[in-house]
């Protein structure tokens, strides 16, 4: 619907001022939006979509409570942070940071 509304609005805008590159295209988007709304018209979803996607097994067992799933499984450290993203990244090795060499600088005298 709203498609319509803008397609026949902009094209009224581009008629009043004679601009067609505004003309064309709206001039194709008012037929197709007619006819999308004439499809939606004469094809209604049906009384099975509206009630959403059969439920399968899983969807009809309950879910378990947050407090009994055994977040612990793995007995490694850090294993945890890993398995939820947020694991630290490796600490910088001690000779970058400390032992910076001066870089030679480029005379060309």
């Amino acid at each position: 619907f709203l498609g319509f509304c803008c397609s026949s609005l902009w094209l009224c805008v581009g008629l009043n001022n004679s601009n067609v590159p505004s003309i064309i295209p709206n001039a194709l988007g008012v037929p197709l939006a007619l006819l999308q709304l004439v499809l939606i018209w004469w094809f209604p979803r049906s009384p099975k979509a509206k009630e959403g996607p059969a439920k399968s097994e899983a969807d009809a067992k309950p879910a378990k409570p947050v407090a009994e799933i055994d977040v612990k499984k793995d007995l490694h450290p850090g294993s945890e942070l890993k398995r939820r993203g947020r694991a630290d990244s490796p600490a910088p090795k001690a000779e970058a940071t400390t032992n910076k060499k001066s870089e030679p600088s480029m005379n060309t005298s």
